[in-house]
């Protein structure tokens, strides 16, 4: 037996779902999405029965570690993605200026003459900007790896161009 819930979306979410309806199930992303959830609760209960203090801390040097492992290969997969779609300006730009740079996190990407508005453009799940919603470190570790994404595809093609 299942449960019927009605979930509401945004206007300008179900206008981005459109041409991907027949590929995209909302009962399924709906579902997993609270098996997530609820398993995240579940976990979080499970938690604070009975652990001590530095157990605790244990385990959030290692949730911390794992979660800014995820935004590195988070930003990696976008940088690459971003390389595909890319104009040739774009990426010769972003793959020699931009993913050489040190401090990539240091520059206000926002404001980048060439890349601003992609920068600008990058959402969460939530509809929020991608870069404004990560903490300085998880920041960092995502533009590390969309510039890493970025030089691996340039890697591939920029000889061949």
């Amino acid at each position: 037996m299942t449960k019927k819930f009605s979930v509401g979306i945004s206007d300008s979410l179900a206008a981005r779902l459109e041409p991907f309806k027949d590929k995209i199930s909302p009962t399924a992303v709906f579902q997993n999405a609270m098996e997530k959830q609820i398993e995240t609760l579940e976990q979080q209960k499970k938690r604070l029965e009975g652990e001590d203090m530095e157990a605790i801390i244990e385990r959030l040097r290692k949730e911390k570690a794992e979660y800014e492992d995820t935004k590195f290969d988070e930003g990696e997969e976008e940088g690459y993605e971003f390389a595909k779609s890319a104009s040739y300006e774009e990426l010769l730009y972003a793959a020699t200026t931009l993913a050489e740079t040190c401090d990539l996190a240091e520059r206000d990407l926002f404001k980048d003459a060439l890349l601003g508005g992609y920068f600008a453009s990058l959402e969460d799940e939530n509809g929020d900007n991608l870069l404004k919603v990560l903490d300085e470190e998880a920041y960092g570790k995502w533009l590390a790896g969309w510039a890493y994404g970025v030089s691996a595809f340039w890697r591939e093609v920029g000889s061949k161009i």
